[in-house]
């Protein structure tokens, strides 16, 4: 499986990077430490982006990459490859390099799902929204989610122990949203 990732950026190939998922669900005990280097290496190349440092707290992380399904089957692979080799695992995520650009993206995943909720809310009350922008909105948010979800640990130095649906198998319902009232409604 490594030589396979010769070439290829899974940090930015959705398609590669769902494929080593399901290498780490079907990998050995002898393969998983090999495919959990791969994943590992591909990890450490999307934090920098992830984990972009801004100059205030208030002000947006910038350099989130386009496709953040790439950086969650990342992730889901390495909590699969964990549950066969926590300690392996463990080691190479506790590194104090990786520990601060995980909290620096923890940080931003939290901004940016703020950002998505509000903007998803802001497309349903403007009017009819399309049903694939609702989708997308959909996705944007269960994507968010799960990066939360496994990277939040992460920041710990623990492993995710949540077992997670993948964004492209399941997203999550929308926000609901509060919308005008009339005035005899908002008498009673």
């Amino acid at each position: 499986p490594a030589a396979a990732a010769d070439g290829v950026d899974l940090a930015s190939d959705a398609t590669a990077a769902v494929a080593f998922l399901f290498a780490a669900r079907t990998a050995s005990a002898e393969l998983a430490e090999k495919v959990a280097s791969t994943l590992i290496a591909a990890l450490e190349k999307a934090l920098p982006a992830l984990a972009e440092e801004t100059d205030s707290t208030d002000a947006a992380p910038e350099g989130l990459p386009e496709n953040l399904t790439a950086v969650e089957a990342i992730l889901l692979g390495l909590a699969t490859i964990a549950a066969k080799n926590a300690a392996y695992v463990t080691e190479k995520l506790s590194a104090d390099t990786i520990v601060a650009q995980l909290n620096q993206t923890y940080k931003a995943i939290g901004y940016y799902k703020k950002v998505a909720v509000y903007a998803a809310k802001k497309q349903q009350l403007d009017g009819t929204p399309s049903t694939q922008a609702l989708n997308e909105s959909a996705v944007t948010i269960t994507v968010l989610t799960n990066l939360a979800a496994l990277v939040g640990p992460l920041t710990t130095k623990h492993l995710p122990s949540a077992t997670l649906v993948p964004s492209w198998e399941k997203s999550a319902p929308l926000p609901r949203v509060a919308g005008k009232k009339s005035a005899r409604e908002s008498i009673l």
